[in-house]
């Protein structure tokens, strides 16, 4: 094999000649191949595009002549040590690589000679330099069956070789990967920034689609490096080639950063983009050893979306990136990447209500927008874009916080640099869509401008914003806190100042868990278990904070009936009208939808997969139905009007009752009941109380699980059980302590769900359904108080057998005429004797199934349904 290698600039044919006809070995072929590409040839080109390629020497036969055409001598050395680093492609006759030379900067010429010499082995017999300084040809052969080997570069007129080698490999680089898609765009921008493109250690790579394209390309920038690429990817295939281009360069090793920049077409979005980092100094800001990627402040946006993501996952699969993909995306209630199902359209998108709010807030480029541009923007724009989240209710888990610079401009740093080391750019290249493709769909192509970001973020690295002034962005200020969203999301901090709500902050951060950033208000707003557009019902509900709650039992037990007989119901959550506010679009409720549904479930009274559950009162779609049932929530449901058909108020006491001491606080409750609602009283009492209030009312009673309450005729003790709320004032809790003071001295008072810790007192705490029968069959009197409406327990505790003591008040007059009432503590101890004494008389209270009750409820409903 022979290297011929031609120094200096043989711009006519009678250098040429001259040069042909004084060295007799050189191959006619080689003077083929300089008037083919006019004589002086950029080295790099004609190595990967035109005379031969690199890539033709891994095969077996090697080529027997490899010749490199130079202007220069430090260009000659540069692609000489070119040839010698494509270890991967020059093989040994074992099929081992060769070594990697030493470093660069400690080689004089004569061991490249000595280097040369050593590839005996692939039958490289000579080696020769032509070179011509000063228009004077000068020949130096080197035979190799020498052992030393020595060369003067001063005997032909050039620097020492010291000199040269410092010049060259110890040069920093800056790499460009531009994809140039308009010439004229490509003509403006490296006018526009011709003080950066004129950086002498610049190193432009450029892509771009025809040869015509190159040459205009060369023309602006002689030295650039110019792939012709066919039209795969659009500016995405063209940063691959030429990222392939870099890593396989002579100086890549050199290269400090790499700028992507491409033709955009729109001119003030591109200036945007480009000035920031190319007007700046970013030497500083990406020394760092971490992939590091900076763009536009402006263009700087988060990624949790990670749209595409299964071209993404693909991407790190098949080139084994450690990337967890998942710690960084929100993921939400139906697959945005996915156009395959509900008959391939998208998924239903349009049930939930736009949270114009939530929008303009997750979606970074529509930040600018106020509430109505952004409603806009939905119907005219973002209903046909598949990846916009409109709902912050559609988003089922927030990832991790990352950024990508949208657009595909910006710079990044040698660690970023080298995360491509370990990717098939040739195959990524080759697989990506064809032209210019619209972002409406998932796509290969732009799965990249997303994953770019990743990289960085993922590998403990930044992608930091940029304004044309310098100053820069690199925190996430959604962690950042903010004393609006601590105020906004905090029903007692409402009358701070900023200065107060700042030193509350700092006072109780470590003490109290609530609300005080945008990070703590994205939390997952609902949980979907079933189509989001079938429920037809909304009960709204407060959040309960135990599972003992018959109040609350019942209501459950009303919502899974419903259910069973084909009403589809949605369960909507908050403490009071103020849970109706939101902060950036999500509901300020200081609790999690996942603890909420726990509580709901630890009931055992739904299956909680039968439903949809949110976080907040405010209905996300249209309903037939909303329903309230506790003052606290009802402002709520009638101001939800606008999003149903009809309201419904479900009242299971005098609520205002429950405030004997505030009358300001009674009258509050009593102003909750508007003749708006339907109302479905639980009790004969109530059902009369509304109607003579001028009422829409369907009245029903409390009936008993007869089932589940079951006289099981087995030997009682001579014990009293008596159900003890300490703070339910219309549970008459202090009445409740002085009847177990004298009954305890006498008999066993079993008492639940609250302690009373008295001598011959049984605390049974929070029973379950089945251990509460278990204790009635045990005992042969019940104790319960209800002074705002009839407990269900007094109902349940006659149905398993037991003689009731109620309270006497007119809540209990038309419920339980006929079982003993009582006003105090006067004669109880002689009461109870009596009962026990006369325990096998039957009772005289009726009791009713609970499936009437039930069948009184969805004759309810169905009426509100079918109007």
């Amino acid at each position: 094999m022979n290297i011929s290698i031609f120094n200096g600039d043989f711009s006519t044919d009678e250098d040429f000649n001259q040069l042909y006809n004084e060295i007799d070995i050189l191959p006619k072929k080689d003077k083929i191949i300089i008037l083919k590409n006019n004589r002086s040839i950029n080295v790099f080109t004609m190595l990967t595009e035109g005379i031969f390629k690199i890539s033709d020497l891994i095969i077996g036969e090697y080529y027997k002549n490899i010749s490199i055409i130079c202007n220069d001598y430090e260009t000659f050395i540069r692609y000489l040590f070119f040839l010698m680093r494509r270890e991967k492609y020059l093989k040994k006759k074992d099929n081992t690589l060769i070594k990697l030379i030493p470093p660069l900067s400690e080689i004089l010429i004569h061991d490249v000679l000595k280097l040369i010499k050593s590839w005996n082995d692939i039958n490289l017999c000579n080696f020769s330099i032509y070179t011509k300084p000063q228009n004077k040809i000068t020949y130096v052969s080197t035979e190799l069956d020498t052992d030393e080997v020595s060369l003067s570069l001063e005997e032909i007129g050039m620097k020492s070789s010291e000199e040269i080698f410092k010049t060259i490999f110890t040069q920093k680089y800056i790499a460009v990967n531009f994809h140039c898609g308009n010439i004229d765009i490509f003509s403006d921008i490296i006018s526009l920034y011709s003080s950066f493109f004129a950086k002498k250690n610049l190193i432009v790579f450029v892509s771009c689609h025809s040869e015509d394209v190159k040459t205009k390309i060369l023309n602006l920038l002689k030295n650039a490096r110019v792939n012709v690429i066919s039209n795969i990817g659009a500016d995405i295939g063209g940063f691959l080639t030429n990222i392939k281009s870099i890593i396989e360069s002579l100086e890549y090793k050199m290269i400090e950063k790499i700028y992507f920049i491409h033709t955009k077409t729109k001119q003030e979005w591109r200036n945007q983009m480009i000035a920031p980092i190319l007007k700046n100094d970013l030497s500083e800001i990406l020394d760092n050893n971490n992939p590091t990627i900076i763009g536009s402040n402006k263009y700087r946006y988060k990624n949790n979306k990670m749209i595409n993501r299964h071209y993404i996952k693909d991407i790190i699969s098949r080139n084994n990136l450690n990337i967890n993909i998942e710690d960084y995306s929100d993921t939400y209630i139906y697959d945005i990447n996915d156009m395959i199902l509900n008959n391939g359209k998208f998924f239903d998108r349009n049930s939930l209500i736009t949270n114009p709010e939530f929008y303009k807030r997750y979606e970074d480029d529509l930040n600018f927008m106020d509430n109505e541009m952004a409603k806009k923007h939905w119907i005219n724009s973002g209903i046909n874009e598949f990846h916009r989240i409109k709902n912050p209710c559609y988003v089922s888990k927030y990832g991790k916080t990352s950024y990508f610079i949208a657009g595909t401009i910006f710079a990044g740093n040698r660690s970023f640099l080298e995360i491509f080391e370990k990717i098939n750019l040739e195959y990524e290249f080759s697989i990506l869509e064809c032209g210019y493709n619209v972002n409406n769909v998932p796509r290969k192509v732009h799965s990249w401008e997303y994953l770019f970001g990743l990289i960085c973020e993922s590998m403990g690295g930044n992608v930091i914003g940029i304004d044309e002034d310098g100053s820069t962005n690199s925190i996430d200020s959604s962690l950042i806190f903010s004393p609006d969203i601590y105020k906004k999301c905090n029903i007692d901090l409402q009358k701070l100042n900023e200065t107060q709500l700042i030193n509350h902050y700092n006072e109780y951060k470590d003490k109290e868990n609530r609300i005080f950033c945008e990070k703590k208000l994205q939390r997952r707003q609902c949980i979907v278990n079933k189509n989001i557009g079938d429920s037809k019902v909304a009960f709204f509900l407060i959040i309960s904070r135990n599972n003992i709650s018959g109040g609350y039992r019942t209501l459950l037990r009303y919502i899974n009936h419903l259910t069973k007989n084909g009403i589809s119901v949605d369960l909507y959550f908050g403490e009071s009208s103020f849970d109706q506010n939101t902060c950036f679009g999500y509901s300020v409720v200081n609790d999690t939808i996942e603890n909420i549904v726990s509580l709901v479930d630890s009931y055992g009274e739904i299956n909680v997969k039968d439903y949809n559950f949110f976080l907040g009162l405010n209905c996300q779609k249209w309903y037939s139905v909303v329903v309230a049932n506790a003052w606290q929530i009802s402002n709520a449901v009638y101001d939800n009007r606008i999003m149903s058909d009809k309201i419904a108020y479900i009242i299971q006491d005098e609520e205002y009752l429950f405030y004997p001491n505030n009358k300001d606080l009674q009258n509050q409750v009593k102003s909750t009941y508007k003749k708006d609602f339907s109302y479905f009283c639980v009790t004969s009492y109530l059902s009369k109380k509304f109607l003579n209030m001028g009422f829409n009312v369907n009245g029903s009673f409390l009936g008993v699980d007869t089932e589940t309450y079951y006289d099981k005729k087995s030997n009682r003790k001579n014990e009293i059980v008596i159900a003890y709320y300490k703070n339910k004032p219309g549970r008459c809790p202090e009445l409740i302590r002085e009847i177990v003071s004298i009954l305890s001295k006498k008999y066993v008072c079993n008492v639940f769900p609250d302690d009373i810790n008295k001598d011959n007192v049984i605390n049974h705490g929070k029973l379950e359904i089945s251990e509460l029968n278990d204790l009635y069959n045990n005992c042969k009197v019940g104790i319960v108080f209800s002074n705002t409406n009839p407990s269900r327990l007094g109902f349940e505790m006659i149905a398993s057998g037991l003689k009731l003591i109620e309270y006497d008040c007119e809540f209990t007059s038309y419920d339980l005429k006929d079982c003993i009432k009582i006003k105090d503590s006067k004669n109880i101890l002689e009461i109870v004797e009596s009962e026990i004494i006369d325990f096998n008389k039957d009772q005289k209270t009726e009791i009713k199934s609970i499936n009437e009750e039930l069948s009184n409820l969805l004759t309810f409903f169905e009426k509100m349904l079918s109007l």
